[in-house]
């Protein structure tokens, strides 16, 4: 009631006072129950001690926890963007050296398919096109080179001996 004496004092006032007094006191908030404005005191309590009991655990977790580096929302976005935009890649690498891109012309294939995916036409569509127009980073089988000397070596396979006539004429009547 200390608040409204300091409003009202000890005389009538008119609305224009009311209001100019109102202003000035921050302690008084007037609000329309009609629209839900008002919470019951123990209500309020209750809720105000949830939060606060909240707020405590959070405090305590991000202790426990290192979130420093995740401190505001933009930054932790921009992490996940980034994560997506490297699976991305991945998969696009991954799908070039499933249809047979060369190993060294792989990130510039990749970088030429990306541009034409959308929402009709996926990477893997857009790869195949491009490979059909340019079969030149289609990588090609290596032939083994041999030299001759006190024994033939297949350098291709990393130094293994080359198989001898007799060798390749049993494969093929396995034929292996």
């Amino acid at each position: 009631m200390d608040e409204l004496k300091a409003i009202f004092g000890d005389e009538s006032i008119d609305y224009a006072t009311f209001e100019a007094r109102l202003a000035e006191n921050k302690d008084v908030k007037l609000v329309d129950l009609k629209q839900g404005g008002f919470v019951e005191k123990y209500k309020f309590d209750k809720l105000s001690g949830e939060y606060n009991k909240c707020k405590d655990e959070f405090e305590k977790w991000k202790v426990d926890n290192d979130v420093s580096k995740y401190a505001d929302y933009d930054s932790l976005k921009a992490e996940v963007e980034q994560l997506r935009a490297e699976k991305i890649e991945a998969g696009y690498m991954s799908e070039a050296a499933a249809q047979g891109v060369d190993e060294k012309f792989r990130e510039f294939v990749v970088s030429k398919c990306k541009g034409g995916v959308t929402k009709e036409k996926d990477f893997k569509s857009c790869l195949s096109e491009y490979l059909k127009e340019n079969q030149q980073f289609i990588a090609q089988p290596q032939q083994p080179t041999y030299f001759r000397g006190a024994a033939a070596i297949d350098v291709s396979k990393g130094g293994a001996s080359a198989p001898s006539i007799a060798q390749k004429l049993n494969k093929k009547f396995r034929g292996e």
